[in-house]
């Protein structure tokens, strides 16, 4: 469910970004990357959502 995988990255990428500890705070990164690309892959079943899931995609690469 593509708001389940939203609602997850979104609250990885906020503990992330307030991690100090650098291997800590990448490994949280990739983790919210991995359900950003989740939403997107998603975001594909739904028909006239191409574009939204491109922008999710191309979101998602300026985290990694």
């Amino acid at each position: 469910d593509q708001n389940f995988y939203l609602t997850e990255a979104k609250r990885l990428k906020h503990l992330a970004d307030q991690e100090a500890q650098l291997s800590s705070q990448s490994m949280m990164y990739l983790e919210a990357a991995l359900f950003f690309l989740l939403t997107g892959d998603a975001m594909e079943s739904d028909i006239g959502n191409d574009r939204a899931s491109f922008t999710m995609y191309k979101d998602t690469l300026s985290l990694i």
